[in-house]
């Protein structure tokens, strides 16, 4: 009887906010506070102010993004969490529908942002890390073509060649 390993790998990273994030994390923050020295009138003054509070809270818990990245037995599965408490599924794909795997700073890479029959795009990276970003292409029955934007650990990578080794390019 031969007894095969399971490949399992799993990979956490943070995306980094744009200053556009930033900008409008502060503003949220300055709303709430201008609206607890505005609204101290009586009765309202009690209410509004919370209220405030409250959705600014709410509202900044999606600003701290994480993506994981779950690879088992040929699966990889892509998680989008939020504020480390709400877990949203983005995507499951076979790696062997992958058409190509490889660094977005191949030239491989600009040929396929040409490609007009890509229809979807997912982008699962920090976008901090240009050098560790790698790209896939491929079909989703339900999508069509897509584009999957990620930042594979040098392990995961290993991992996805055993199963698609001529369609894995290094850099």
């Amino acid at each position: 009887m031969e007894y095969k390993m399971d490949l399992f790998n799993e990979h956490l990273i943070k995306v980094r906010k744009s200053f556009g994030q930033s900008l409008s994390q502060a503003l949220i923050i300055v709303t709430a506070v201008f609206s607890s020295v505005l609204f101290t009138v009586p009765y309202f003054g009690t209410i509004i102010p919370p209220l405030f509070w409250f959705g600014a809270y709410y509202v900044m818990r999606y600003f701290s993004v994480e993506y994981e990245y779950s690879f088992t037995n040929g699966g990889l599965d892509i998680d989008k969490i939020y504020a480390q408490k709400k877990r949203v599924h983005v995507l499951s794909v076979n790696v062997k529908q992958f058409e190509i795997l490889a660094p977005v700073t191949t030239e491989t890479f600009a040929a396929r942002m040409q490609d007009k029959n890509i229809k979807n795009r997912v982008d699962a990276s920090s976008h901090a890390n240009t050098a560790g970003t790698y790209f896939s292409v491929f079909n989703l029955e339900d999508k069509g073509r897509t584009i999957l934007f990620f930042e594979p650990p040098e392990k995961m990578i290993n991992a996805i060649k055993s199963y698609i080794p001529r369609r894995v390019v290094d850099e």
